[in-house]
């Protein structure tokens, strides 16, 4: 006999993070009641676009780089500024084969994700994830400005970072009309890992327990609501795994 009530859990796992989606929908149960659709309008639409490009790109960065990894940015001298973002595009990616090339003879791996952000003032940078390496070989191999480096520092959770490219990308999207990814990941990226389940029960708890190994993050809380776009009810909330503190709080590495 089917249960009378279910609801959807995703969970998706990306390096030492675990986040928790709940939605009801009829798709999973029966007389589930639907709140009023307040979402039609093109901001809302806007507006949830943006949290899903953010969600995407920190589960894509949580499940990859680590502390210690680079978020390292390139920029240009005012004589070699480029035009647009497909001219930074091209430097950029001449950049990322010389950076390929050299760290195969060496062995190493090359992971990466950039975007292209413009300046209020009309400059044009270029932010990247990128896997540790030797910082002199990024300098030797970027002829075209300066960089500044900061190690990625974190409890494995980069939720501030991805949403920090996400809306300063958006705003020059948005100015400029343009559409399409706002950023570009290297090929050899692990993706998150995701479960889907229904779970018997007509709806969850306000206060959910943490499992085991894990404690809430501070970061990413929880969070009950209304769709905005599809008018369902929904949770959500971010976990961390639990590490001694000389795991978690290693010697960075010394740019």
């Amino acid at each position: 006999m089917k249960y009378k009530h279910q609801y959807l859990i995703k969970e998706v796992t990306a390096g030492e993070t675990k986040e928790i989606y709940k939605t009801q929908s009829s798709r999973y149960g029966y007389n589930i009641p639907r709140k009023e659709n307040t979402g039609n309008t093109p901001e809302a639409v806007q507006k949830n676009n943006q949290r899903l490009a953010e969600d995407t790109l920190r589960q894509l960065i949580n499940e990859n780089f680590k502390h210690g990894d680079l978020h390292t940015t390139l920029k240009f001298f005012p004589p070699q500024r480029p035009k647009d973002p497909k001219e930074a595009q091209k430097h950029v990616q001449k950049w990322i084969r010389r950076m390929q090339t050299r760290l195969k003879k060496l062995e190493i791996e090359f992971k990466y994700i950039y975007a292209v952000e413009i300046g209020k003032k009309g400059a044009v940078h270029i932010h990247v994830i990128m896997n540790y390496v030797d910082i002199r070989i990024v300098r030797e191999l970027w002829t075209h400005g300066t960089i500044y480096f900061v190690p990625l520092y974190s409890e494995g959770q980069y939720r501030e970072l991805a949403n920090y490219i996400i809306k300063q990308t958006s705003e020059m999207y948005k100015q400029k009309g343009w559409t399409g990814r706002r950023y570009t990941p290297s090929k050899n990226l692990s993706k998150p890992k995701v479960e889907k389940r229904r779970v018997n029960a007509k709806t969850w708890r306000e206060e959910p327990k943490p499992p085991k190994g894990y404690i809430f993050d501070s970061t990413f809380p929880l969070e009950n609501g209304v769709c905005e776009v599809t008018g369902l009810t929904y949770q959500r909330y971010g976990l961390i795994l639990i590490k001694p503190n000389h795991e978690r709080y290693g010697e960075r590495r010394r740019c």
